[in-house]
Protein backbone atom coordinates (compact mmCIF):
# COMPACT_ATOMS: atom_id res chain seq x y z
CA UNK A 1 0.00 0.00 0.00
CA UNK A 2 1.44 3.88 -0.89
CA UNK A 3 2.76 4.89 2.67
CA UNK A 4 0.68 8.70 2.40
CA UNK A 5 -2.76 6.56 2.05
CA UNK A 6 -1.62 4.10 4.67
CA UNK A 7 -1.02 7.12 6.91
CA UNK A 8 -3.91 8.93 6.28
CA UNK A 9 -5.54 5.91 6.92
CA UNK A 10 -4.32 5.46 9.91
CA UNK A 11 -5.14 8.86 10.77
CA UNK A 12 -8.81 8.03 10.08
CA UNK A 13 -8.91 5.08 12.29
CA UNK A 14 -7.66 7.52 15.06
CA UNK A 15 -10.57 9.74 14.25
CA UNK A 16 -13.43 7.44 14.99
CA UNK A 17 -12.26 7.09 18.30
CA UNK A 18 -10.43 9.21 20.38
CA UNK A 19 -11.28 8.49 23.38
CA UNK A 20 -8.98 5.62 22.55
CA UNK A 21 -5.86 7.33 21.70
CA UNK A 22 -3.58 7.87 24.38
CA UNK A 23 -0.77 10.14 24.13
CA UNK A 24 2.75 8.73 25.71
CA UNK A 25 6.18 9.94 25.85
CA UNK A 26 9.23 9.48 28.30
CA UNK A 27 12.22 10.90 29.52
CA UNK A 28 15.38 8.97 30.31
CA UNK A 29 19.25 8.71 31.40
CA UNK A 30 21.43 8.97 27.93
CA UNK A 31 21.46 6.14 25.92
CA UNK A 32 24.76 7.45 23.79
CA UNK A 33 27.16 8.16 26.56
CA UNK A 34 26.32 5.58 29.01
CA UNK A 35 30.16 4.49 29.80
CA UNK A 36 28.48 1.02 31.55
CA UNK A 37 26.82 -0.09 28.13
CA UNK A 38 23.79 -0.49 30.24
CA UNK A 39 20.36 0.30 29.31
CA UNK A 40 19.55 4.39 30.33
CA UNK A 41 17.45 4.34 33.24
CA UNK A 42 14.08 5.89 33.34
CA UNK A 43 13.39 8.94 34.68
CA UNK A 44 9.77 10.43 33.84
CA UNK A 45 6.49 8.95 31.63
CA UNK A 46 3.57 10.85 30.90
CA UNK A 47 0.21 9.80 29.01
CA UNK A 48 -2.39 11.66 27.96
CA UNK A 49 -6.22 10.82 27.14
CA UNK A 50 -6.56 13.04 22.95
CA UNK A 51 -10.01 13.12 23.76
CA UNK A 52 -10.09 14.00 27.57
CA UNK A 53 -6.64 15.85 27.62
CA UNK A 54 -6.59 13.94 31.17
CA UNK A 55 -2.83 13.69 31.76
CA UNK A 56 -1.13 10.83 34.02
CA UNK A 57 2.21 10.96 35.04
CA UNK A 58 5.21 8.40 36.64
CA UNK A 59 8.11 9.71 37.58
CA UNK A 60 11.48 8.76 39.53
CA UNK A 61 10.77 12.37 42.13
CA UNK A 62 7.13 11.40 42.70
CA UNK A 63 7.96 8.01 43.90
CA UNK A 64 10.71 9.46 45.87
CA UNK A 65 8.66 11.89 47.49
CA UNK A 66 6.08 9.26 48.29
CA UNK A 67 9.12 6.92 50.18
CA UNK A 68 9.97 9.76 52.16
CA UNK A 69 13.01 9.95 50.35
CA UNK A 70 15.47 13.12 49.86
CA UNK A 71 16.59 14.22 46.43
CA UNK A 72 19.99 13.83 47.64
CA UNK A 73 19.60 10.62 48.27
CA UNK A 74 17.60 9.05 45.17
CA UNK A 75 20.47 8.03 43.52
CA UNK A 76 21.01 5.36 46.13
CA UNK A 77 17.46 3.83 46.00
CA UNK A 78 17.14 3.95 42.27
CA UNK A 79 16.74 0.79 41.09
CA UNK A 80 13.58 0.72 43.97
CA UNK A 81 12.34 3.97 42.41
CA UNK A 82 12.69 2.97 38.90
CA UNK A 83 10.92 0.28 39.21
CA UNK A 84 7.95 1.38 41.51
CA UNK A 85 7.33 4.39 38.59
CA UNK A 86 7.12 1.30 35.93
CA UNK A 87 5.21 -0.51 38.00
CA UNK A 88 2.69 2.19 38.17
CA UNK A 89 3.15 2.77 34.08
CA UNK A 90 2.49 -0.93 33.35
CA UNK A 91 -0.55 -1.34 35.53
CA UNK A 92 -1.96 2.05 33.76
CA UNK A 93 -0.93 -0.06 30.37
CA UNK A 94 -2.33 -3.24 31.71
CA UNK A 95 -5.49 -1.22 32.17
CA UNK A 96 -5.78 0.57 28.78
CA UNK A 97 -4.51 -2.69 26.87
CA UNK A 98 -7.69 -2.02 23.59
CA UNK A 99 -6.03 2.20 23.19
CA UNK A 100 -4.07 3.10 21.02
CA UNK A 101 -0.31 4.84 22.03
CA UNK A 102 0.30 7.74 19.87
CA UNK A 103 4.46 8.57 20.36
CA UNK A 104 7.09 10.73 18.81
CA UNK A 105 10.12 8.14 17.30
CA UNK A 106 9.48 5.70 20.27
CA UNK A 107 10.39 2.29 17.88
CA UNK A 108 13.30 0.54 18.96
CA UNK A 109 15.67 -0.62 21.52
CA UNK A 110 17.04 1.85 22.27
CA UNK A 111 14.22 4.47 22.69
CA UNK A 112 10.59 3.10 22.81
CA UNK A 113 8.16 0.82 23.99
CA UNK A 114 10.86 -1.99 23.52
CA UNK A 115 13.19 -0.42 25.48
CA UNK A 116 10.70 0.32 28.87
CA UNK A 117 10.05 -3.08 28.50
CA UNK A 118 13.68 -4.15 28.72
CA UNK A 119 14.29 -1.74 31.34
CA UNK A 120 10.79 -3.16 33.54
CA UNK A 121 12.39 -6.50 33.32
CA UNK A 122 16.07 -5.79 33.91
CA UNK A 123 14.39 -4.48 37.48
CA UNK A 124 12.59 -7.74 38.18
CA UNK A 125 9.00 -6.53 36.27
CA UNK A 126 6.69 -8.35 33.97
CA UNK A 127 5.47 -5.80 31.40
CA UNK A 128 2.27 -5.77 29.97
CA UNK A 129 3.15 -5.44 26.43
CA UNK A 130 1.13 -3.26 24.08
CA UNK A 131 0.29 -5.17 20.68
CA UNK A 132 2.11 -3.40 17.53
CA UNK A 133 -0.78 -2.78 15.33
CA UNK A 134 -1.51 -0.39 18.61
CA UNK A 135 1.44 1.75 17.96
CA UNK A 136 1.69 5.12 15.76
CA UNK A 137 4.54 6.85 15.49
CA UNK A 138 3.08 10.21 14.64
CA UNK A 139 6.88 11.33 13.60
CA UNK A 140 6.74 8.49 10.92
CA UNK A 141 3.01 9.50 9.93
CA UNK A 142 4.19 13.39 9.13
CA UNK A 143 7.00 11.71 6.61
CA UNK A 144 4.68 9.48 4.89
CA UNK A 145 1.85 12.32 4.09
CA UNK A 146 4.50 15.59 3.62
CA UNK A 147 7.58 14.19 3.18
CA UNK A 148 11.16 14.69 5.04
CA UNK A 149 11.21 18.16 4.10
CA UNK A 150 7.97 18.98 5.96
CA UNK A 151 9.82 19.93 8.80
CA UNK A 152 14.02 21.31 9.54
CA UNK A 153 15.88 18.89 11.91
CA UNK A 154 15.30 18.15 14.86
CA UNK A 155 11.69 18.02 13.83
CA UNK A 156 9.85 18.11 16.81
CA UNK A 157 10.95 21.17 18.01
CA UNK A 158 10.99 22.55 14.49
CA UNK A 159 7.40 21.81 13.84
CA UNK A 160 6.48 22.99 17.53
CA UNK A 161 7.76 26.39 16.32
CA UNK A 162 6.04 26.26 13.09
CA UNK A 163 2.77 26.05 14.73
CA UNK A 164 3.24 28.42 17.90
CA UNK A 165 2.47 25.83 20.28
CA UNK A 166 3.89 27.04 23.66
CA UNK A 167 7.14 25.06 24.77
CA UNK A 168 7.53 25.68 27.82
CA UNK A 169 9.45 23.63 30.17
CA UNK A 170 11.09 22.06 26.75
CA UNK A 171 14.31 20.16 27.39
CA UNK A 172 16.70 18.93 24.14
CA UNK A 173 17.74 15.46 24.33
CA UNK A 174 20.96 16.50 25.30
CA UNK A 175 20.11 18.89 27.95
CA UNK A 176 17.80 15.93 29.31
CA UNK A 177 20.91 14.14 29.87
CA UNK A 178 22.54 17.20 31.51
CA UNK A 179 19.40 17.42 33.90
CA UNK A 180 19.59 13.48 34.38
CA UNK A 181 23.15 13.32 35.55
CA UNK A 182 22.59 16.27 37.77
CA UNK A 183 19.86 14.51 39.57
CA UNK A 184 17.44 17.32 38.04
CA UNK A 185 14.33 15.32 38.33
CA UNK A 186 11.32 17.57 38.00
CA UNK A 187 12.83 19.08 35.55
CA UNK A 188 13.44 15.70 33.36
CA UNK A 189 9.33 15.48 34.72
CA UNK A 190 8.26 18.94 33.37
CA UNK A 191 10.11 18.31 30.03
CA UNK A 192 7.90 14.95 29.58
CA UNK A 193 4.41 16.29 30.31
CA UNK A 194 5.55 19.70 28.03
CA UNK A 195 6.36 16.99 25.02
CA UNK A 196 3.11 15.10 25.58
CA UNK A 197 1.22 18.42 25.54
CA UNK A 198 3.27 19.20 22.19
CA UNK A 199 2.51 16.36 20.31
CA UNK A 200 -0.82 15.79 21.13
CA UNK A 201 -1.70 19.39 19.90
CA UNK A 202 0.45 18.35 17.09
CA UNK A 203 -1.68 15.08 16.34
CA UNK A 204 -4.47 17.81 16.54
CA UNK A 205 -3.97 20.00 14.47
CA UNK A 206 -2.92 17.14 11.86
CA UNK A 207 -5.96 15.93 12.33
CA UNK A 208 -8.02 18.65 11.49
CA UNK A 209 -5.65 19.70 8.76
CA UNK A 210 -4.28 22.33 10.34
CA UNK A 211 -0.88 21.70 10.73
CA UNK A 212 1.48 23.93 9.17
CA UNK A 213 4.97 22.49 7.51
CA UNK A 214 7.36 23.64 5.90
CA UNK A 215 5.58 23.31 2.20
CA UNK A 216 4.44 25.79 -0.45
CA UNK A 217 0.51 26.22 -0.58
CA UNK A 218 1.49 25.04 -4.01
CA UNK A 219 3.43 21.70 -3.05
CA UNK A 220 0.55 20.95 -0.75
CA UNK A 221 -2.25 21.58 -3.53
CA UNK A 222 -0.31 19.42 -5.91
CA UNK A 223 -0.06 16.89 -3.37
CA UNK A 224 -3.87 16.52 -2.79
CA UNK A 225 -4.48 17.02 -6.20
CA UNK A 226 -2.36 13.40 -6.93
CA UNK A 227 -4.36 12.12 -4.21
CA UNK A 228 -7.68 12.98 -5.89
CA UNK A 229 -10.61 11.41 -7.84
CA UNK A 230 -10.23 13.63 -10.88
CA UNK A 231 -6.48 12.61 -10.98
CA UNK A 232 -7.51 9.15 -10.37
CA UNK A 233 -9.82 9.16 -13.09
CA UNK A 234 -7.30 10.51 -15.90
CA UNK A 235 -5.26 7.60 -14.60
CA UNK A 236 -8.05 4.92 -15.54
CA UNK A 237 -8.71 6.52 -18.82
CA UNK A 238 -4.56 6.37 -19.70
CA UNK A 239 -4.96 2.34 -18.04
CA UNK A 240 -7.44 1.76 -20.62
CA UNK A 241 -5.27 3.18 -23.30
CA UNK A 242 -2.09 0.80 -21.95
CA UNK A 243 -0.46 4.60 -20.92
CA UNK A 244 -0.83 4.05 -17.18
CA UNK A 245 2.21 3.86 -16.84
CA UNK A 246 3.07 7.35 -18.07
CA UNK A 247 0.31 9.11 -16.43
CA UNK A 248 2.03 7.47 -12.77
CA UNK A 249 5.28 8.70 -13.69
CA UNK A 250 4.99 12.11 -15.13
CA UNK A 251 2.34 12.78 -11.44
CA UNK A 252 4.99 11.27 -9.09
CA UNK A 253 7.68 13.47 -11.49
CA UNK A 254 5.33 17.12 -11.04
CA UNK A 255 5.17 15.97 -7.45
CA UNK A 256 8.79 15.71 -6.87
CA UNK A 257 9.86 19.06 -8.38
CA UNK A 258 7.28 21.31 -6.29
CA UNK A 259 8.10 19.19 -3.33
CA UNK A 260 12.23 18.95 -3.96
CA UNK A 261 12.65 22.06 -6.07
Amino acid sequence: MDPRKRAKDRLRGLEQSLSNVLVVHYSCESFIDKPDGYSPRVSAIGVRNLDSGQTYSFSIHRVAELNGIPREGTECHYDDLEKKMLDGFFNFVSQHKSHTYVHWNMRDTNYGFQALYHRYQVLGGVPAEVDETQLVDLARILVDIYGSNYAEHPRLVSIINLNGITKRHYLTGAQEAEAFANKEYIRLHLSTLCKVDCIAHLLTLTLTGKLKVSMSPLALRVRDAHDSWAFKGVVMILAAWGLVSVANTVGRAILGIVVNP
